[in-house]
């Protein structure tokens, strides 16, 4: 008897200082939301190599995971154009001359560059650039696992 009062007793001290347990709840839910965007961010930086959405490395090594807020986190990528490549573009213009360097890393072009350049600076023209998601599938992965 003395020990089943004894742990009444324990439960209604927890129970009396809700305010503790609730900062240790909030203190676990942040950790726990800490690990998810970075799994997310790991994620995602995979899907960016297994995509071959890669060219100069910018994109992944510019990325981050911002922390600083407490159960609030965003997994950042910076890149002018990371939105471009998650959803694709409508048609629109891009000088060929800002493709060159890319046909020469990317597509290994030798003196052919410039005459590439201007093929696909004219298919983007007409047809845009289509999605290479990268983010969005991590996320959708995460909710999908369950994250344990």
């Amino acid at each position: 008897m003395l020990q089943k009062d004894f742990e009444v007793a324990e439960t209604r001290a927890v129970i009396s200082n809700k305010k503790e347990v609730e900062e240790a709840l909030a203190k676990v839910l942040n950790a726990r939301m800490d690990d998810l965007a970075d799994e997310i961010h790991r994620r995602a930086v995979d899907n960016i190599i297994a995509n071959g959405t890669s060219d100069s490395g910018f994109l992944m090594n510019s990325s981050f995971v911002d922390h600083s807020k407490f159960c609030e986190k965003q997994v950042v990528f910076p890149a002018g154009y990371a939105s471009a490549v998650e959803y694709g573009t409508h048609p629109h213009y891009v000088s060929p001359y800002d493709l060159v360097g890319w046909t020469r890393r990317k597509l290994k072009a030798g003196d052919e560059a410039l005459s590439i350049a201007f093929a696909i600076s004219k298919k983007i023209e007409r047809e845009g650039t289509p999605p290479q998601p990268f983010l969005m599938p991590a996320v959708y992965y995460m909710l999908g696992a369950g994250f344990k």
